[in-house]
């Protein structure tokens, strides 16, 4: 296993299975804090849950392509953050925060994480994939969900993401298909790799 340091896009953990509220802490002006105060007391409630309650509301009122925020979010919803992320990605990936949306990067660059065929190239046999939903292997990418997140905050990485998950994908592929490739012949080159990925995290975090 390799060590590399980065500016880390986030102290925030992007993941974890949970049912537990969590705690968020938001900043707002004197005024609006008064009037939240105020206003959950005339309704009888306390701030947690008139702000939860208009926060549904809100979601309720934003459409997104024809459906409302809050159907799309029901759906996209798992208590498994690493399916929460591959859901979200396959469908909606110009709406993913910045962290999660470097984590997706790194998700699609390893074969690890997705069914792979070998093919050869001009005498040298290649690993693919494609990045798209049946090809990914659920099980691993749940799998390795507290090591992205020690990557997103620290650089490490896991020389297994770079190897094929051996879970071969058996259907015929078009010849034309756009394939992610990696050598399988010479050890990959993890340090080559994680600058690549570790440059994409700062490229990300100051979009």
């Amino acid at each position: 296993m390799e060590k590399k340091r980065g500016r880390p896009p986030g102290k925030k953990k992007v993941g974890r299975k949970s049912q537990k509220s969590e705690v968020i802490t938001i900043r707002m002006s004197p005024a609006l804090k008064f009037g939240a105060e105020f206003a959950s007391q005339v309704l009888g409630k306390n701030k947690t849950e008139f702000i939860s309650d208009a926060i549904k509301q809100k979601m309720a009122e934003i459409e997104l392509e024809g459906r409302s925020v809050e159907d799309i979010a029901r759906e996209l919803w798992d208590l498994d953050g690493a399916v929460r992320l591959a859901k979200t990605a396959f469908a909606y990936p110009a709406y993913l925060p910045p962290a999660l949306k470097f984590c997706w990067r790194v998700v699609e660059y390893c074969p690890y994480f997705w069914r792979t065929i070998e093919r050869e190239e001009a005498g040298v046999v290649r690993v693919a994939w494609e990045t798209k939903p049946d090809w990914l292997v659920e099980r691993n990418l749940s799998e390795q969900w507290e090591n992205l997140n020690l990557f997103l905050e620290h650089g490490t990485i896991e020389q297994q993401w770079f190897e094929p998950s051996r879970l071969q994908y058996s259907q015929k592929i078009d010849a034309s298909v756009r394939l992610n490739a990696i050598e399988s012949e010479s050890q990959v080159e993890v340090e080559k790799i994680s600058a690549i990925l570790l440059r994409l995290r700062d490229e990300l975090e100051n979009d």
